[in-house]
């Protein structure tokens, strides 16, 4: 170039590096971008099955893999991958009916869960008594009429919860009611939320 005619290799680089590192920078940002998003997508699993755990204890990934590996093997592999993937949200979320934390905590824990139900695409939802009135007015239950019950949840069985190490008296699970628009993977995903519910209350 003519900017750079008589300047010797490391005068070139010093003056290409003061007028153009800016634009260097931002190529190679937008190069770790596109590196990152195809990374992701690569190792991205797709759920056969998503399950909402709403309590007030931390519940951690190991008592989650226990869940998946006694249930993944009555559900259907939705989106042939050749796997049987459970996915898991845990909501902690107070008893506020105790009075027993500050009024912003929660407030907070409420509004964490509506979040979660309106946004997350759960089929299957563990939760505990103290949040039942509220996911019933949220209108998340459906009909388990066919199971012979006119609850819309079922009490969890010790065994099932044991799975999880939790309590196992105050527990309940639901299905969520089905979207009126949701597609043919989604039904699947239902379709497994109940299979999975069957060996529960079996």
């Amino acid at each position: 170039m003519k900017h750079t005619e008589g300047m010797n290799l490391g005068e070139k680089i010093s003056y290409y590096w003061y007028y153009y590192k800016w634009h260097a920078f931002a190529v190679v940002c937008a190069i770790i971008a596109v590196v990152i998003t195809v990374v992701s997508c690569l190792n991205q699993v797709d759920p056969d099955l998503s399950v909402m755990v709403v309590s007030d204890v931390f519940v951690d990934s190991e008592y989650q893999q226990k869940f998946e590996n006694e249930y993944s093997k009555y559900i259907e592999d939705v989106n042939g991958d050749g796997k049987k993937v459970i996915d898991f949200t845990v909501v902690q979320f107070s008893n506020y009916t105790t009075g027993t934390m500050n009024p912003e905590l929660e407030a907070a824990s409420e509004e964490h869960l509506k979040v979660n139900l309106m946004t997350a695409q759960n089929q299957l939802i563990i939760f505990k008594d103290n949040v039942k009135d509220y996911l019933e007015s949220f209108g998340t239950f459906t009909s388990l009429k066919q199971y012979d019950n006119d609850l819309g949840y079922f009490k969890v069985d010790e065994d099932d919860m044991a799975l999880l190490d939790l309590s196992t008296n105050e527990y309940n699970v639901c299905i969520r009611v089905t979207p009126t628009k949701a597609k043919d993977e989604e039904l699947k995903m239902y379709n497994n939320a109940h299979k999975v519910l069957r060996q529960m209350i079996n």
